[in-house]
């Protein structure tokens, strides 16, 4: 497949192999596109007004998943949400990961009960300055995953704070999973699972320790929030065919006749 991409006024060609074998061949091309048109046209680096456009790149691609779902990444800075996000899409880890700025993004596919679910997974800036900017990848997210760090008290506290802005600018059905990440740092551990377990429950959502540098509950993380969706999607559908088939039915009831009430002369 070719693409042509405007580049600040130039026009540069890309080539895509739609039928390459290679794990995340698509998406790996895709997300570099966009964040080679952002980096070479825009001071302002992920801006919400460039990023829709140059999805259109992606959109142009073939549709090869059975379920397309947007995740968004939230919590403080530090916490490690990028560090998570790489480890999932790439399956690696770096200490020296700088801060997010403004907004990233990573595709990966998933298989999940024989289905193909493809994940959009935007990985916010948890700096106070850019919240008017991360706030507007609220809308239309499928999922959004509130991460904390276990070795903080005070990101963990900072959660009802995020939770109140996804509740402003978030879809009234929109997922929510909570991860406390750095759970090797056993030793430095402020937050215990049982507190945001129960923190969890009262909210009515799951709850998952995670550690980006071993990569324990990475997955697992993910694929609980895609189960959930997939879940509600599967629902919502047989909800929507089951009113769909009770319209197409008459709504008109026959009544039985009521027998004439006949009198004899005597």
């Amino acid at each position: 497949m070719h693409l042509n991409n405007t580049v600040c006024g130039r026009t540069q060609q890309y080539t895509i192999d739609t039928n390459s074998k290679r794990p995340n061949s698509i998406d790996r091309t895709a997300s570099i596109l966009v964040h080679q048109h952002i980096g070479h046209c825009s001071p302002r680096l992920h801006s919400p007004l460039l990023i829709p456009i140059h999805l259109s790149i992606i959109m142009a691609i073939k549709k090869d998943y059975d379920y397309l779902f947007k995740l968004v990444l939230i919590g403080d800075s530090g916490v490690g949400k990028s560090c998570l996000l790489l480890r999932f899409a790439d399956d690696n880890f770096t200490d020296s990961y700088i801060s997010t700025i403004g907004v990233d993004f990573r595709f990966r596919t998933i298989t999940i009960d024989k289905k193909t679910v493809k994940l959009q997974i935007w990985d916010t800036a948890g700096q106070e300055r850019f919240r008017t900017i991360t706030s507007a990848y609220y809308r239309g997210a499928d999922g959004i995953i509130m991460v904390y760090d276990v070795t903080s008290s005070e990101s963990f506290e900072h959660v009802e704070e995020w939770l109140s802005e996804v509740d402003r600018y978030a879809n009234e059905n929109t997922a929510k999973l909570l991860v406390g990440n750095k759970a090797d740092l056993v030793d430095l551990k402020q937050v215990h699972e049982e507190v945001a377990q129960r923190f969890a429950e009262k909210l009515g959502i799951s709850f998952l320790e995670t550690s980006a540098k071993t990569a324990t509950n990475v997955d697992a993380a993910f694929l609980t929030m895609s189960k959930e969706l997939i879940a509600a999607r599967e629902k919502a559908s047989a909800g929507s065919a089951a009113n769909g088939g009770a319209k197409g039915r008459s709504n008109v009831q026959l009544k039985p006749n009521k027998p004439k009430d006949t009198k004899c002369c005597n």
